[in-house]
C-alpha cells in the first residue's frame, strides 16, 4: 500500500513539474513571436529611414550644384554691372567729347565763312555760288580756277569738318549699340537667376520634408526599440523562470529516484522498512507554528492544482512552483529575519513566510513587502514576475503543486 502511495506521490510531482513549464514555454513562445515581430518591423522603418537619407543627401548635392551655378550667374551680373557702368562713364565721356567736337565744327564753320566773305568781298562771285548750292563744287574743286582761289588751308578745314561730323555719329552709334548688347545680358542673367532661385526655393521644401519625415521615423525606431527591449527583457525572465523550473524539477526526480532505489532494496528488518519515511521533501516539511486563520472573509473559488486560474478578493490568480531561495534571500535583506518570519510550506502546499503566503505581484502597484488577500489567505508580496506585462493587477501563489 505504501509502495503504490509512493508511485501515486511521484507522478503528481512530475506531473506537477510539467505544468509549470508548459506556460513558461507558451509564454516564452509568444515573447519571441513579438520579438520577432518588432525586430522585423524595425529592419522595414530602417530600411525606410535609409531611403530618406539617400534621397536627402541626393537632394543637398543637388542643392549644392544649384547654388554653385546662382554663384556664376551672380558673378557674370556683377562683371555686366561693372562693364555697364564703364560704358556709362564712356558715354558722359563721349558726350563731352561730342560737345567739343561740336564746337570745333561751328569754329571751322565759323572760319569757312569768313573765309567766304573775304572771297566775297573780293567779287568771286563764282566760288560763293558755288558755295551756297548753285554751281557744281566737283567741277569748280577740278577747275584750275577754283584750285587758284581755295588754297590748301581751306580744303584742310573741309575735310576735318565732315570726319569730325563722321566721327561723332560712328562713336554714338558704337556706345549705344554696347550699352544695349549690356543691358540685355543683363535682363538675361536677371531671368537665370529667378529660375535658379525658385528651383533652390523648391528643393529646400524637400530637404526640409525630408528632415521631417527622419526625425519622425527615429522616433518610431526609438520607441520601438524600447518595446523590442522590454520583451527581450521579458524573455529573458522568462528563461530564467523556466531555468529554475527545471531545476527544481530535476531535483524532485532525483529526490524521487533516490526514494524509489531505496524503496526497492530488500527489507531485512522493520525499522528499515520506515526509514524512507523519516526522510521527507520540503514539501512535507513539519510546519513551524500552527497554520493562521485568514484575517478577512472569503467565500469564492478557492485556487487549487485543479483550479489554476481563480478571480481572488484581489483580482486574478495563478500559481507557480519554483526554488524560493533567492527569493527569501531577497525579503531577509529587506528586514524579514529569519526568526520572525521562518520559511516554510503549509499543509496545502502554499510556500510561506512566517504567518504569510508568498505571492508574485507587480512592485509598481503592489510593493514589496506589503499584505495582500488571496483565496488561500493573507499573502507577502515577495516577487514579480512576466505575467505584469500582460496582466499588472495578476497575483502569482508560490506553491509545491
Amino acid at each position: 500500500m505504501k509502495h503504490i502511495r509512493h508511485w501515486v506521490c511521484m507522478l503528481l510531482v512530475l506531473v506537477m513539474a510539467l505544468a509549470v513549464s508548459v506556460p513558461a514555454q507558451a509564454t516564452q513562445s509568444e515573447a519571441q513571436s513579438q520579438i520577432d515581430e518588432y525586430q522585423e518591423k524595425q529592419s522595414q522603418l530602417q530600411a525606410e529611414l535609409e531611403e530618406l537619407k539617400k534621397n536627402k543627401d541626393d537632394a543637398e548635392t543637388y542643392l549644392g550644384e544649384l547654388e554653385e551655378k546662382a554663384n556664376k550667374i551672380l558673378d557674370n551680373m556683377d562683371k555686366i554691372t561693372g562693364e555697364l557702368k564703364k560704358t556709362n562713364e564712356e558715354i558722359i565721356v563721349t558726350k563731352e567729347d561730342l560737345a567739343a567736337a561740336q564746337r570745333d565744327a561751328d569754329e571751322q564753320y565759323d572760319a569757312l565763312k569768313a573765309r567766304i566773305k573775304a572771297i566775297y568781298e573780293s567779287g568771286d562771285t563764282n566760288y560763293l555760288e558755288v558755295l551756297l548750292g548753285g554751281g557744281d563744287l566737283k567741277l569748280m574743286l577740278n577747275s584750275m580756277e577754283y584750285a587758284s582761289k581755295v588754297n590748301q588751308y581751306d580744303r584742310l578745314l573741309l575735310t576735318r569738318l565732315q570726319k569730325t561730323r563722321d566721327r561723332i555719329s560712328a562713336y554714338k552709334t558704337s556706345l549705344e549699340e554696347k550699352r544695349t548688347l549690356q543691358e540685355e545680358q543683363m535682363n538675361k542673367y536677371k531671368s537665370e537667376k529667378e529660375d535658379v532661385e525658385l528651383v533652390m526655393a523648391q528643393r529646400q521644401e524637400e530637404i526640409d520634408a525630408l528632415g521631417d519625415d527622419i526625425d519622425s521615423l527615429n522616433i518610431d525606431i526609438s520607441s520601438l526599440q524600447d518595446k523590442l527591449d522590454a520583451q527581450e527583457s521579458a524573455m529573458e525572465q522568462i528563461r530564467n523562470q523556466e531555468a529554475e523550473a527545471e531545476a527544481a524539477a530535476e531535483q524532485m526526480r532525483q529526490a524521487e529516484t533516490a526514494k524509489s532505489q531505496k524503496t526497492e532494496e530488500p527489507v531485512v528488518e522493520e525499522p528499515e522498512t520506515e526509514a524512507p519515511e523519516t526522510e521527507a521533501p520540503e514539501t512535507e516539511a513539519p510546519e513551524p507554528e500552527p497554520e493562521p486563520e485568514p484575517d478577512y472573509s472569503y467565500s469564492g473559488q478557492v485556487l487549487s492544482p485543479w483550479a489554476g486560474t481563480v478571480e481572488g478578493p484581489s483580482g486574478k490568480e495563478t500559481y507557480y512552483n519554483l526554488d524560493m531561495g533567492g527569493v527569501v534571500s531577497i525579503m531577509r535583506d529587506a528586514g524579514f529575519s529569519e526568526s520572525d518570519y521562518p520559511y516554510w510550506v503549509r499543509s496545502d502546499g502554499c510556500k510561506m513566510l512566517g504567518p504569510y503566503i508568498m505571492v508574485a505581484a507587480d512592485l509598481s502597484i503592489r510593493p514589496r513587502g506589503s499584505t495582500i488577500a488571496t483565496s488561500l489567505g493573507t499573502g507577502l508580496v515577495c516577487d514579480t514576475g512576466s505575467f505584469i506585462y500582460d496582466n499588472p493587477t495578476q497575483l502569482d501563489i508560490a506553491v509545491t503543486w
